[in-house]
């Protein structure tokens, strides 16, 4: 459907849970706790089959880390299922990946991005506050091996080491997208890297990168792509501070516990599990999820921290 400034909304983000086996500085450093984690798999398919009657085709699945919930492999199934879907995709942190690959494989899934910012183990630990960097490559190699369309995502900070994963990235088969720093919770405290930086730095050591196209009917995400002649893989950019993106966004997000967010940067969401719970009928469900689109801001103001309403963590509201 589209929303009061005619932008088409076709993406839902899922949260299935807020736990994390991970502790990023800039995303869940304290401990994580799957205590909120309400959203059942019977919630997440009314949810998601009243997001389809209003056009949402494609869904991505996240956390915390969705690998950690006992109900990914139903949910991915349970969305795959619906009529009108086109894409289930997850996004994860790669740590338990490979032993994960048969059951997403014969599960359906569409797409995997796995989260990965450095190649430096030592750098690894201080930044996930884990020994697993190894289990992460391992990851990526079983998706790629698979046949599973697989990205990797690098979230740029100042000592982005961005040759050494591209080089990494080009041999291993997998696309790499570097996203700007959000602003939002532990975020904050970090300065923000351009991804037009970082192109230049890339441009420097490998030669000039020519923007393509994708026609792949799940990417219909933020990035921009380039290819490179001496590189296997694409190279994207998402850039949601220099870049600013909001005339095109597509997405809205749903919270583990719950909550429908129009946007990432305002507080305002509405507590879709509430209402299930009170008994609400599917038709009642889709005029919210349909009132909410309506009500999504035009634009965000990440340029402005004081405009910042949202106060969660990112592991807390599906990134």
């Amino acid at each position: 459907m589209l929303d009061r400034t005619g932008r088409n909304i076709t993406y839902m983000r899922i949260s299935i849970t807020s736990a994390c086996n991970l502790r990023c500085r800039y995303c869940s450093p304290e401990d994580s706790s799957s205590g909120r984690d309400i959203l059942t798999e019977d919630d997440i398919r009314r949810i998601a089959e009243a997001a389809v009657r209003l056009g949402v085709t494609h869904f991505r699945i996240t956390g915390g880390e969705p690998l950690v919930s006992p109900i990914l492999r139903d949910v991915i199934r349970t969305l795959k299922s619906i009529p009108g879907v086109s894409s289930v995709t997850l996004t994860t942190n790669g740590v338990m990946l490979e032993d994960r690959i048969p059951m997403l494989k014969e599960s359906g899934i569409d797409g995997i991005n796995v989260s990965l910012d450095t190649l430096d183990s030592k750098e690894f630990i201080e930044l996930t506050g884990r020994d697993a960097l190894e289990s992460v490559l391992s990851g990526i190699r079983a998706s790629v091996k698979a046949g599973i369309p697989t990205k990797i995502n690098t979230v740029i900070r100042e000592n982005t080491h961005a040759e050494a994963l591209v080089s990494w990235a080009s041999r291993e088969g997998a696309d790499i997208r570097f996203i700007e720093m959000m602003p939002i919770g532990y975020g904050r405290q970090y300065k923000n890297v351009s991804c037009d930086e970082i192109r230049e730095t890339l441009e420097r050591s490998f030669g000039e990168f020519t923007e393509t196209f994708s026609d792949m009917a799940y990417e219909n995400g933020p990035a921009r792509y380039f290819r490179q002649e001496n590189l296997a893989v694409r190279v994207g950019f998402i850039s949601p501070i220099h870049g600013c993106f909001c005339s095109s966004c597509n997405r809205v997000r749903l919270t583990s516990d719950g909550i429908l967010k129009p946007c990432l940067c305002y507080h305002s969401e509405i507590n879709l599990k509430n209402m299930l719970d009170e008994g609400i009928n599917d038709a009642e469900l889709t005029k919210i999820i349909e009132d909410a689109i309506l009500s999504k801001p035009e634009q965000h103001d990440f340029g402005s921290i004081g405009s910042i309403t949202e106060k969660k963590n990112m592991v807390s509201i599906g990134g």
